[in-house]
């Protein structure tokens, strides 16, 4: 079995919470993702070096496999035609070497492969502010179409929500078939943004992808729901757990240290969970 771990997974793997041995039994093999990566790089600082640093070689000691980027990802599953996706080992590599902050920008000489690595700080954290903030954002004016003034409580740092028949009724909606393809839907666009135009997914290609794309739209509709109904807030590091759940075909499996998360894979998709040790509660 593959399983495409969280962020999470690989700072406790770092700081020695989690055994990677005891993940991998039974020939499993731990996935990472790139958005790891972009979690790991940003806002590191001397605090959060250590931290920072040991969940990327957690990375290159224990990952089978780091996947394609997301976008890469999603047009392969459209059919669509690849791109070349960045060698995001490579990032991994850089954050793992350095000594120092200030060495992650002066870069490390890497003396067996001939290459000097440095990196881009301040780069990859603009990058995930944007993405992720712009993340969060989206779940909140979704909201509030539902939940009148829930936007503007999000950007006072307070936080309202329905309740009720309110709630209930929320749900329901959010659980219906169509907005189920309306989230699979909207990952076809996503894919084709490095395109000139886009266009709606032929029948075939929809009848094709949407099958594998279900845990995906499944997680963020529960997700969503959670959002509205007091179970918890967005918060824009929640892009990284939501991504996760694009790779989940064939046999792999989601892997999270998040409680949330693994919560919410329970509750929208409990065949593509795997948790092993079942730490959380239900």
């Amino acid at each position: 079995m593959n399983l495409v771990a969280d962020t999470n997974v690989w700072y406790d793997v770092g700081a020695g919470r989690r055994n990677p041995a005891t993940l991998k039994s039974g020939a499993n093999r731990l996935i990472a993702t790139p958005i790891s990566f972009l979690e790991i790089a940003s806002s590191i600082d001397e605090r959060t070096f250590t931290e920072r640093t040991e969940a990327a070689k957690a990375v290159l000691a224990h990952a089978d496999q780091i996947a394609n980027d997301s976008e890469c990802h999603l047009r392969n599953i459209w059919g669509l035609s690849a791109l070349t996706s960045f060698p995001w080992i490579e990032g991994f590599k850089a954050l793992a070497q350095p000594a120092s902050v200030p060495q992650l920008k002066t870069g490390v000489d890497d003396l067996q492969e001939r290459v000097r690595r440095t990196l881009n700080v301040p780069l990859a954290g603009a990058w995930r502010a944007y993405h992720w903030q712009d993340f969060a954002d989206q779940v909140a004016v979704a909201i509030d179409q539902h939940c009148p003034g829930y936007k503007a409580a999000r950007a006072q740092g307070r936080y309202i929500y329905l309740k009720h028949d309110e709630a209930k009724a929320f749900a329901k909606a959010m659980r219906s078939d169509e907005i189920r393809d309306f989230v699979i839907r909207s990952t076809f666009v996503r894919a084709q943004l490095p395109n000139e135009s886009v266009r709606e997914p032929a029948e075939e290609e929809y009848l094709r992808a949407a099958p594998l794309l279900t845990p995906y739209a499944d997680s963020y509709v529960e997700y969503v729901v959670g959002c509205a109904t007091g179970q918890f807030a967005p918060q824009p590091n929640d892009l990284g757990d939501s991504e996760c759940f694009l790779y989940l075909q064939e046999d792999r499996r989601f892997l999270s240290s998040d409680v949330r998360w693994v919560k919410i894979g329970r509750k929208a998709c409990p065949s593509w969970l795997h948790d092993p040790e079942n730490k959380v509660p239900a």
